[in-house]
């Protein structure tokens, strides 16, 4: 009687272990390198083509849509590398003619020297992006903004980073619409700048994060405006541009300007896959020969993860 008793149990036993084999293997399985994400925000654009004179300033707010998939190639105590590629869509409210769409690649590296928490790190970020416009070609082309900084993690709360941006612009129009005003008319949004940043960064919560960012860039401008309203106009390259509603009383011109700009957001996770982001950016520029500008954009968005 024993024996057949033991002989059950044992047969029991195995067949739960057959049924949870399944179960615990995957369990132990290491977690998949790729996600994806979704992406919607709406941006306010106080002057959103860069223009020196209030008359020729004009606001918009445009809707951002984009939808990609991250690559964690390496990801362990002390090293972090992701590509990520997202095609997007840009409506502009009131100027359509700056819609555009395209397809932006995101590659991130990082590097903390030390496996405890508040080892300090280097981080590089490289994101090319190519985009085409609805309705001005002239902007049409592609870019490449990319930054090297160095932070510390000070505590679970409170962390800082110091470091530099890059931002390079090509437009592979070589015959804008409107013509030659200024010397190369196709060189107006072929533009690159530069300049230090630094960032703090506050978690008064685990899932909350305040950040406020300064960054100093000097360089290529492409500004917007009435032609009347720059200042030593046969200084800069020049093209109409009829994105504006007033179409051949708008120029673009390509100009040099020192621009300090200020970032202050917050990121808020409400679930594991839902968040909202916050930020409100403020840009002052001192262009040369006094074509001077300024600019606030607020976004506001939900990104959800999968």
């Amino acid at each position: 009687m024993q024996q057949k008793k033991t002989t059950g149990c044992k047969r029991i036993l195995a067949t739960l272990g057959l049924c949870l084999a399944p179960l615990l293997v995957s369990a132990t399985e290491p977690p998949s390198p790729f996600s994806w994400h979704a992406t919607v925000d709406a941006r306010y654009d106080e002057n959103i083509g860069l223009a020196p004179d209030s008359g020729s300033k004009r606001e918009t707010l445009t809707t951002h849509i984009e939808a990609g998939v991250s690559w964690q190639a390496v990801q362990n105590a002390t090293q972090e590398l992701s590509l990520t590629v997202a095609p997007f869509y840009n409506g502009v409210a009131t100027l359509a003619d700056l819609s555009n769409y395209g397809v932006a690649a995101d590659l991130n590296f990082q590097q903390a020297f030390g496996t405890e928490f508040t080892a300090p790190f280097v981080s590089t970020d490289v994101k090319f992006q190519w985009q085409e416009y609805d309705k001005s070609e002239i902007r049409d082309g592609y870019r490449v903004d990319a930054e090297l900084a160095i932070g510390k993690q000070f505590n679970p709360r409170f962390s800082a980073s110091i470091g530099a941006k890059y931002h390079y612009r090509v437009s592979t129009n070589s015959n804008p619409e409107g013509g030659l005003l200024n010397r190369n008319s196709d060189d107006v949004f072929d533009v690159d700048r530069y300049g230090p940043f630094f960032k703090l960064s506050f978690s008064p919560t685990p899932k909350t994060n305040l950040f406020f960012e300064y960054n100093y860039m000097t360089g290529d401008v492409a500004a917007t405006g009435r032609g009347t309203e720059f200042n030593n106009q046969e200084a800069f390259d020049a093209a109409r541009d009829f994105a504006f509603e007033e179409g051949i009383d708008f120029v673009a011109w390509r100009i040099d300007a020192d621009q300090n700009i200020y970032a202050l957001g917050i990121n808020q996770e409400i679930t594991d896959q839902l968040g909202l982001a916050l930020t409100l950016n403020y840009l002052e520029a001192d262009g040369e020969f006094d074509n001077n500008y300024e600019n606030m954009v607020a976004t506001a968005g939900v990104t959800w993860s999968f």
